[in-house]
């Protein structure tokens, strides 16, 4: 057998393995979804320029009450 079909063949049973865990599952999606709101963070909660805030932090507005 090849050393290519031979790590093909033990990542799949390693998988295999993992996936019947329920609770590597959970930790897996877990990881994937911190992993995708770490890359879309900028798009999620836009970020503030600092120079826009009041003494108070809150966001400068237009018209003062």
């Amino acid at each position: 057998m090849s050393e290519t079909k031979k790590q093909n063949t033990e990542f799949k049973r390693v998988m295999r393995k993992i996936f019947r865990n329920p609770s590597a599952v959970l930790g897996f999606a877990l990881l994937i979804f911190f992993i995708l709101v770490a890359i879309f963070a900028p798009f999620i909660a836009k970020p503030i320029n600092p120079m826009m805030l009041d003494d108070d932090g809150n966001p400068m507005k237009l018209d003062n009450p």
